[in-house]
Order: C-alpha cells, then structure tokens, then sequence
C-alpha cells in the first residue's frame, strides 16, 4: 500500500475496503448481518459502502449506562456533536440504550486507500476524545 494508491469509484467495494486493512495489518470479520467489521484501535468499527449516495460509512455503537436517563442521555449527544464536528453522535429511537457514531466519506471519482484508514482511526480518535471530555460518565 503506498501514500498515493487511489481507488477508482468504481472500484469501491466492501471486499476491497477489507483487503485494504488487512494489508495494513488489521483485524477483520464479517458479522452475523454480514457487515464487515474491523477491529481500530480496540474498537469494533462497522464498514459499509453506500453505492447510491457514494459514500463509505464507518459505524461504531456503544452503550450508555442503565442509569442514564433519556434527558441525560440526549443532554451528552447533543453536547458531543456541538464539540466534535467530525463524527454524528445519535441515540437510536428503537433502543435508547445505544449510543450510535457514525462518519461518511464520501468516494465519487474515486478516494485514497491512505484516507479510508486515516478516516477510521480519526472517527476512534474523535469519539474518545467526546467520551473523555463529555460523557459524564454514562456511556460504557
């Protein structure tokens, strides 16, 4: 893999995505849903590729405590997506236990294989930089 190594838009695939970060030495699985998942910097990071929006999403869920209430709850989203512009904090309406991050990049005429795997780790950087300063302690 070299700095300059582009990927064409039509080459953006789960697959090649996958070849991408085992080549650099990461860990990868599919899951029971068949999501690819790579293991960033400890955490589990969720990959898909959106063909119709032409954007790569990178998901990673965590979990609030069982003590947080909804307004707390909602109260540490919104305060981390003031502060971190880079990644999408979100409760999920269906499971108000899950706390949902997420980034897009976006891959028309094509994207850098150097920038989907700095785009992971910066998605892990930014969240446990929200975690450290904003959490208050209610996300596990």
């Amino acid at each position: 893999m070299s700095d300059t190594a582009f990927i064409p838009e039509e080459e953006v695939t789960v697959q090649r995505i996958e070849a991408l970060f085992k080549r650099a030495f990461y860990e990868t699985y599919y899951d029971k849903d068949n999501d690819l998942v790579v293991k960033v910097d400890g955490s589990r990071t969720f990959i898909r590729v959106r063909e119709k929006s032409k954007v790569i999403a990178f998901t990673v869920i965590y979990g609030f405590k069982p003590e947080a209430t909804r307004e707390q709850k909602l109260d540490v989203v919104n305060a981390m997506n003031d502060a971190k512009i880079f990644a999408r904090f979100s409760m999920m309406l269906a499971d108000e236990s899950i706390l949902l991050t997420d980034y897009f990049l976006p891959f028309d005429d094509g994207v850098g294989e150097m920038q989907i795997i700095s785009s992971a780790r910066m998605l892990i950087s930014t969240i446990r930089s929200a975690f450290e300063e904003l959490s208050k302690d209610l996300i596990e």
